[in-house]
């Protein structure tokens, strides 16, 4: 797909209007990017890759809400996206998923990588996601050595009590974590 006067050609054939995807899709407001799946479908996605792109400046914040909804978007699609966030937001200061609740443990062993790249991130905010005890140990697995994040939060997710065993370790190898939810 190319940008061409302010619209998206896709394989050339199906034309978007760049600006009016993103008010339906996803917006940026005060530096944060919001994704929301509630119309993130397999085209809407290019869209997503190039607002990241070429808005990486103003991007300070991500919040994906829902956005890993295999009904509306394939997991190759959601790695583009994360791929792109990889490459072209590493200054990112926080980063949340939300009501992901089909996340799989794929997903979330590439979302911890795309985030060790995210040089400046100080919230990861995992709420709501239906995570298991298994997804939450590759969270804290990744995020023992991340020197950057300050505040880690995995409320209404689907953890025992297995889950708060990871954490007297993660805090004894990570000084940096200052909150726990």
């Amino acid at each position: 797909s190319i940008i061409h006067d302010g619209y998206i050609v896709y394989e050339k054939k199906n034309v978007f209007d760049f600006r009016n995807v993103f008010n339906k899709v996803h917006t940026i407001s005060n530096g944060v990017l919001y994704i929301d799946n509630t119309k993130l479908n397999e085209l809407t996605c290019e869209s997503v890759l190039m607002m990241i792109k070429y808005n990486k400046d103003e991007i300070t914040k991500i919040h994906l809400s829902g956005a890993f909804d295999y009904d509306r978007i394939s997991e190759k699609k959601i790695i583009q996206i994360l791929y792109s966030m990889f490459l072209y937001a590493s200054h990112i200061l926080s980063f949340t998923i939300t009501k992901c609740t089909n996340i799989t443990a794929n997903l979330i062993n590439v979302v911890m990588l795309v985030i060790q790249r995210f040089t400046n991130l100080k919230v990861l905010n995992l709420d709501n996601n239906n995570l298991n005890d298994n997804k939450a140990e590759i969270v804290i697995s990744h995020i023992k050595t991340n020197k950057t994040i300050f505040s880690l939060s995995m409320n209404g997710n689907n953890l025992s009590s297995q889950s708060g065993t990871y954490l007297p370790e993660l805090l004894s190898v990570n000084n940096t974590i200052g909150s726990l939810y």
